[in-house]
């Protein structure tokens, strides 16, 4: 009888070891994504403040954006980068910008000290998988809308979607149709999958310009996102390395974020996955006398896995 009960045990230790594994790593996936995600600023000469998004590239003192964020510095202006209240860089130089591809690689006075993010070729992306834009939209700073504080102000604002479609513009860019919202600043912002890799640079959404030069939505749900290809060519160009995954990203889901997706699960999620569904069933038959041999087994494999043994 204690045999079985300490048994038992085991497999409730296995069972808490692969929970803990599974929210333990989709809580760092998230910290990198926010960390990695940044504020861009661009001030004209008249004062004029314009403001998007970016993320940390090259090796932590570079940040990849949009280049219609950055364009004041054509006209005098000075772009800055926000990490956060009392913690900014100047931007010193940007290695490479293309107003076609509407990207822009700038150069900060010091290191960030934030997390370089990894790109995602456009090979390894379908349709219907589900990404989640990152960035500072605009709108959630004016006056009439929620009170910001100081900390929401600098807070990463997360929507979710899929990719909806691969389609080019008539300049021949390479983009994502995608359904997560976005918005006047999020301009520049990344696009990352469920594996925390940066797929796109999110650029703008659906929209018809009028005669009277105002500008409304053309349609829900419709949002344009550069494919990362498109910046890794101008990184390379720019002299700096690119820390690509050349894999399909098959996790399902971060940090509860949005209901499960039907892709599957990378390794990061397998092997604490089975450790659970193991000690299930370990509990199951933990109790019989075949049962004890099928635990012990199965806690020499979930060790094997992690490396321990």
């Amino acid at each position: 009888m204690l045999r079985r009960w300490i048994v038992g045990m085991c497999a409730c230790g296995l069972w808490l070891f692969g929970l803990f594994s599974v929210a333990g790593a989709q809580e760092q996936i998230v910290t990198q994504m926010e960390k990695s995600t940044v504020r861009v600023i661009c001030v004209s000469q008249n004062g004029a403040i314009g403001t998007g998004s970016g993320f940390v590239v090259g090796e932590g003192q570079h940040v990849a954006t949009n280049y219609h964020v950055i364009d004041c510095v054509n006209e005098g202006g000075v772009v800055r980068v926000l990490f956060g209240p009392d913690d900014f860089a100047s931007v010193t130089d940007i290695p490479w910008q293309s107003e076609v591809k509407d990207l822009a690689v700038l150069r900060l006075s010091r290191a960030s000290n934030r997390p370089v993010v990894t790109v995602n070729p456009s090979v390894y992306i379908n349709p219907s998988q589900r990404v989640y834009a990152l960035g500072f939209p605009g709108a959630a700073d004016r006056a009439g809308e929620p009170r910001q504080t100081t900390s929401t102000f600098y807070a990463v604002k997360w929507t979710e979607g899929i990719v909806s479609a691969k389609v080019s513009d008539s300049r021949g860019l390479s983009l994502f149709q995608i359904s997560a919202g976005i918005n006047p600043g999020n301009s520049g912002g990344p696009l990352f999958n469920t594996c925390g890799e940066v797929v796109g640079v999110n650029v703008r959404k659906s929209y018809l310009r009028l005669r009277s030069g105002q500008t409304v939505t053309r349609g829900d749900d419709i949002g344009w996102s550069i494919q990362a290809d498109e910046l890794i060519r101008g990184l390379k160009r720019a002299g700096l390395d690119v820390e690509t995954s050349e894999t399909r990203c098959r996790a399902t889901q971060i940090a509860g974020v949005g209901p499960a997706s039907t892709e599957g699960m990378s390794w990061t999620g397998i092997v604490p996955t089975a450790s659970i569904l193991i000690a299930v069933a370990a509990l199951i038959v933990g109790f019989t006398r075949r049962g004890q041999t099928a635990v012990s087994e199965a806690a020499q494999m979930v060790t094997r896995a992690f490396g321990g043994g």
